[in-house]
């Protein structure tokens, strides 16, 4: 069975530290960015099976990134992770192109059972 891949995209460093270290330790393979614009850069190179994007971050927030991502691979998975996801409703977000939302602060198992479901839907 191929590992499953995961891109990160957040501009906090902290956050991408810990969300990598979290998945990594239920097996993932788990590439981080600091930015959308490196997010998909790294795309052009790499299949990944699911991206968590946060939704506000400078240059280029969460939502323009998955319209981006979904123009580029529309059968990729893409969740936003954000403290301020309220900020969105679901609707707003889902026709933004998000398949779903991860809640700041994180829980590891509240992020395990997210990134199972997310990617044991195909």
């Amino acid at each position: 069975m191929k590992p499953i891949k995961i891109l990160v995209v957040d501009n906090e460093e902290d956050q991408r530290r810990l969300i990598s270290i979290i998945l990594t330790k239920f097996g993932y393979f788990v590439k981080t960015v600091s930015s959308a614009e490196a997010a998909l850069t790294e795309m052009d190179s790499e299949n990944f099976d699911l991206i968590i994007t946060d939704l506000i971050m400078p240059e280029m927030d969460g939502t323009e990134l998955c319209e981006r991502i979904k123009r580029k691979r529309p059968e990729a998975k893409v969740y936003a992770i954000s403290g301020h996801a309220d900020l969105y409703d679901d609707n707003k977000l889902e026709q933004f192109g998000f398949d779903g939302v991860i809640q700041k602060p994180i829980s590891m198992n509240s992020l395990k059972e997210t990134v199972e479901s997310a990617v044991l839907q195909e």
